[in-house]
Parts: C-alpha cells; sequence; structure tokens
C-alpha cells in the first residue's frame, strides 16, 4: 500500500542528516518510484492525504513526477490536493 510504503519513506529523510544529499536523494528516487508505479492507487493516496507534513514532503516529489511524466491528471490532483493545505509551503 502507497500509504505505508511512503509513511517510511518520510520516516527515513526525518532520520538523515539534512547535509547528506546522496542519502536525500536516493529516498526522493524511491518517493518517484513509487508515486509512479500505479497512477490509480497514487491518485487514490493524494485524494485521502491528511496529513500536512506528508503533503510537505511529498510536494517536492509531485512536481517532480508532473514536469517528467507531464500526467494532467496528477497534476490536477497535486493542484487540488494544495488546496486543502493552503499554509504547508508558507
Amino acid at each position: 500500500m502507497i500509504a505505508t510504503e511512503f509513511t517510511d519513506l518520510i520516516n527515513q529523510l526525518k532520520k538523515i542528516d539534512i547535509n547528506n544529499t546522496i542519502d536525500y536523494y536516493e529516498i526522493v528516487d524511491k518517493e518517484v518510484e513509487l508515486l509512479t508505479r500505479n497512477a490509480d492507487e497514487t491518485l487514490e493516496f493524494i485524494s485521502q492525504l491528511t496529513d500536512e507534513l506528508e503533503f510537505v514532503y511529498m510536494s517536492e516529489t509531485l512536481v517532480k513526477i508532473a514536469s517528467k511524466e507531464r500526467n494532467d491528471t496528477i497534476i490536477k490532483a497535486y493542484e487540488k490536493i494544495t488546496e486543502k493545505f493552503p499554509n504547508a509551503m508558507k
């Protein structure tokens, strides 16, 4: 399930040294892989997201996916979820 795997990746991010960019980007790459594995599951996961911190961690990954994949459905889902967390990126 995406939610569990994504939470595990976030927990890994929280544990790494902020200056360790290699580990950071390896985890982000795993997030991209996870969120591009199955578009329907990803859209369901995004729509059910309730944790603002998870949204913040997911945000950069979704922008990377949206620009790489040019998937309009994922872009629209991301735009919709940003309305749910208006203060998250301030």
